[in-house]
């Protein structure tokens, strides 16, 4: 099996006094093809043999010998599940510093040495993980990059739902209950929350990143609220970025294919010494979407969207460009300082939401982060923005709602955290704290008229937060893990979330774990604070003459003759809740995990939730801080019939619309101005917080390596549900398959690599806001295959959907086809 092994001398410091340098060093890092490697050890002996030290790589793979006399030196790597390497002839020259970059390969399979991080928050072996955990190396997604859609890369994986309506705009998430738009997912790119502020959702046609970049990708299925806060609720997706120092030199890819796709990509990154480097990437992307105009009832993509016609037509054209920077500064201790910046702008993308359509003709996605991170402390700051500066237009529901209506965003959301993770009794207690204070800012206002579009008024909040896990091996093969978190936050109620799990090592490659965890979903900006029209659907003109015909016959005058009541339209506005709760989820998991016959790699996790407190649609009559209605009307022309009069009227209504009614008040909705009269009788939808749900299901995984270059993948999930309580006219449905499976095959060698896949999905009822209806079952079929003509030239033929099987896997959403394409990587 093939070592790739680059050392050498990357600067003479010619500083005196400074006792660190009067002697020799040696610096460097193990990887394997996950990425950076812990603990290796690292035995260095000079060439007398008079010398031997010996250290161990930390959690980022770097490692370090200090005060070394001028002399050659012999490394020896080691670790459990790796080829042992020998590095011979290493000269450290008199205060020089020598860095050693080492690339090893597992004995066998590479889950035998596999570290994720998610699960903990610490590095740890993939099977001894406390979780349910699905990893990506960079290898694997830069075979399939090509299609520049991250949602897609998890598409095979156990236990992923993911639905797709444009050509990127997806819904991600793991064990049910899905939505139009979908936050259950926390997802982070290197520890930033990419997240939009207003609706909580992830925009991935606008994320800041270059696909080619990702170091890996580790998906970890179930709540995580007691490490992570906030929104993983069902799970927690974190990708991390290579360092600029790990993939040096110029990079550029061009892609042309269906969907008159066309993108161009580049990066380069280089070093100026003392432990500096840097990376500079952009991308520009142009492709049709599947989204269509609905306009003309005749030409609907299929039955049951006639009640969803739009006034509007979409740009099926969307763009995309991104720019952005990185430098990271290496101390000799290992320690890392990393700033990076960049902003990405798409436009004209079409989004499915609970109340219909909204194309996006222009957003900006800004971003800064930056990091610093030592053997046992982590600092991290982030901010990210968004301005939609030319506005998101609705696409309207039917003919008699409000269209065209235009909303925007004008937001920031940023965070500091710091973190520590010490080893105590031998490395028989590990102890993880930190703590996090985070700030949003949400403004709506429309810039041509100067009034708020979607809320009242510039809305901000803030939330503080202190987390820790400990972890006892209680015995050599049995950990027992327990963590909680603590939030407070200014919009709703703190929150306790904590976590507990027991994990048996059966032996090193064989474990069982038992994990109850409590996790928490925050309601949005939008949801608390939601100022809109919604549609004017309820005509009053035929109410009126119904009260006038009952009014009549008993003799009383007519209400429009005196001039008292002349109203043509009930409007229909949606108001936030500011009362509102987190939704939230108990749950209890049984996993195991395995590596059988050096060969199969099997993952089985059972699981059993209760969710409750689910912020629903918008509903009438479910604010009770919304007032019903009262007859506004002077009515005392009529004496002692006012009281019979009001009475009719108020009924009559009730009759007609239902619950909701109230009376509007000046300035409840500021985008309406001063176009409905104090007093207008209208009806008021809104949410509330209300049902529980019990659910259960498996999902079943295995990865078996034939030989060195075959490998084949297999997965199932079953889901099921019971509603224990509903409110009346809510629609608590999963939105999820209660059945899916996954197969595939891969191939590798030195020049070839590809893969071929199956994914079916059973059929499943989806209810989210105004679509509702059934989404039949479908397959697809993916291709992806590269060649490597040089080392620094590699052609890849990426093929979604290759039979073409036409479908759809969100009702309302777009029917989706094949979309092959080609791309060139030449790096130099």
């Amino acid at each position: 099996m093939r070592r790739w092994v680059k050392f050498g001398v990357l600067n003479t410091l010619f500083l005196t006094g400074l006792s660190l340098l009067a002697q020799g060093q040696i610096i460097g890092k193990v990887l394997t093809e996950a990425g950076r490697q812990p603990d290796v050890s690292i035995t260095a002996r000079n060439a007398s043999g008079s010398v031997e030290r010996t250290t161990v790589s930390d959690d980022n793979g770097s490692f370090r010998f200090r005060d070394l006399d001028a002399d050659d030196y012999v490394l020896t790597f080691s670790g459990e599940g790796l080829e042992t390497y020998v590095r011979d002839n290493v000269k450290v020259p008199d205060g020089q510093i020598v860095v050693v970059e080492v690339t090893l390969q597992p004995t066998s399979s590479l889950v035998n040495v596999l570290r994720v991080a998610s699960a903990s928050r610490r590095a740890e072996r993939i099977v001894e993980a406390p979780a349910a955990v699905s990893f990506l190396s960079a290898q694997e997604v830069e075979i399939q990059a090509g299609h520049d859609q991250l949602p897609r890369l998890l598409q095979n994986k156990p236990g992923v739902e993911i639905v797709q309506n444009g050509l990127y705009d997806f819904n991600l998430n793991a064990r049910g209950f899905n939505s139009s738009l979908n936050r259950r997912i926390l997802t982070l790119i290197d520890g930033r929350d990419v997240s939009s502020t207003l609706l909580g959702t992830v925009e991935w046609s606008a994320l800041a990143m270059n696909m080619g970049e990702v170091q890996n990708i580790e998906f970890v299925r179930g709540p995580g609220s007691a490490l992570y806060g906030a929104n993983a609720f069902n799970g927690v997706l974190n990708v991390t970025t290579r360092r600029p120092v790990d993939h040096l030199g110029a990079w550029v890819s061009g892609t042309v294919g269906e969907q008159n796709t066309s993108r161009l990509e580049a990066r380069y990154a280089g070093e100026f010494g003392f432990g500096w480097s840097y990376r500079i990437n952009g991308s520009w992307v142009e492709a049709d979407t599947w989204s269509q105009s609905r306009t003309d009832p005749d030409a609907l993509e299929y039955p049951g969207l006639e009640g969803n016609l739009e006034q509007t037509t979409v740009d099926e054209t969307v763009t995309r460009n991104f720019i952005g920077a990185r430098l990271d500064k290496e101390f000799l201790q290992g320690w890392v300082l990393s700033f990076e910046l960049g902003t990405t702008t798409a436009e004209d993308q079409t989004a499915l939401t609970g109340v219909g359509r909204f194309q996006i003709e222009k957003v900006e996605r800004p971003f800064f982060r930056a990091g610093f991170t030592t053997n046992h402390w982590t600092v991290k700051f982030w901010r990210n923005e968004r301005d939609t500066t030319e506005g998101m237009t609705a696409l309207s529901l039917d003919p008699n709602s409000v269209s065209g209506n235009q909303f925007f965003e004008d937001s920031y959301n940023q965070q500091l955290e710091v973190q520590a993770n010490y080893d105590f009794f031998d490395e028989r207690l590990n102890l993880i704290a930190g703590g996090a204070y985070s700030e949003q800012e949400v403004d709506t206002l429309n810039p041509n008229t100067g009034v708020q579009s979607l809320m009242d008024d510039k809305r901000d909040a803030d939330q503080q937060a202190l987390y820790t896990q400990l972890t006892w091996s209680v015995m050599d093969n049995l950990d027992f893990i327990v963590a909680g978190r603590y939030d407070e936050s200014s919009l709703h109620d703190s929150q306790f979330s904590p976590k507990g799990a027991l994990v048996w090592k059966v032996n090193p490659n064989h474990t069982v774990r038992l994990t109850y965890n409590e996790a928490f979903q925050a309601p949005t900006f939008s949801e608390f604070f939601l100022r809109s029209p919604s549609s004017n659907l309820v005509p009053f003109g035929g109410i009126q003459d119904q009260i006038q015909a009952g009014l009549t016959a008993q003799g009383l005058p007519n209400l429009r003759d005196l001039g008292l009541v002349n109203w043509n339209t009930v409007p229909v506005l949606g108001i936030g809740n500011e009362n509102l709760e987190p939704e939230e989820i108990k749950s209890f998991e049984l996993g195991y995990k395995g590596l059988i016959n050096e060969k199969l790699f099997l993952t089985i996790d059972l699981f059993d939730s209760k969710l409750e407190n689910f912020v629903t649609d918008l509903l009438p009559g479910a604010n009770p801080a919304i007032g019903e209605f009262s007859m506004a009307e002077d009515l005392s022309a009529l004496g002692a019939a006012s009281a019979l009069v009001v009475g009719v009227f108020e009924n009559t209504l009730a009759e007609n619309i239902g619950v909701g009614l109230s009376n509007y008040t000046a300035g409840l909705v500021p985008s309406l101005g001063d176009s409905i009269a104090e007093g207008h009788p209208v009806v008021i939808v809104s949410y509330t917080n209300a049902g529980e749900v019990d659910t259960q299901g498996f999902d079943i995984g295995g990865q078996y390596y034939v030989n060195d270059n075959w490998t084949i993948l297999g997965n199932y999930s079953w889901f099921d549900f019971d509603i224990v309580d509903q409110l009346l006219g809510d629609s608590l449905v999963p939105n999820a398959p209660e059945t899916k499976f996954n197969v595939g095959i891969g191939y590798k060698d030195d020049k070839w690599n590809g893969t071929l896949t199956y994914r079916w999905v059973d059929d499943f009822l989806w209810s989210a806001g105004v679509y509702r209806g059934d989404v039949p079952s479908y397959e697809v079929v993916d291709l992806v295959l590269s060649y490597n003509v040089l080392d620094s030239l590699r052609f890849e033929l990426n093929g979604n959907n290759i039979l073409d099987d036409e479908h759809y896997e969100i009702f309302g959403g777009s029917i989706l086809g094949r979309r092959v394409h080609f791309t060139a990587n030449y790096r130099f």
